[in-house]
């Protein structure tokens, strides 16, 4: 496994990954996408989990992943 950084970063709450969740489903719901809330927490937190497992095997590095993330968030906020 990856080493935790000393600077970790607090947690998000249940309460956000939660509501990020539930509006992912609202998405999915809106492109016609037969996908539940319950279902669109297991798919975000199996993507989490196949990023975290790239980097544990030297595939990324943890900054490649953050800027993905970084740029995938500013794509989809462009789109808006």
């Amino acid at each position: 496994m990856a080493k935790k950084s000393a600077g970790k970063l607090a947690k998000p709450s249940k309460t956000l990954l939660k509501r990020w969740h539930e509006q992912t489903a609202k998405i999915a719901d809106m492109e016609r996408l037969v996908i539940n809330a319950a279902d669109t927490s297991r798919v975000m937190k199996c993507s989490f989990h196949a990023l975290a497992r790239m980097i544990d095997d030297l595939q990324v590095t943890e900054l490649e992943a953050v800027e993905l993330l970084v740029s995938e968030l500013r794509d989809a906020h462009e789109c808006k």
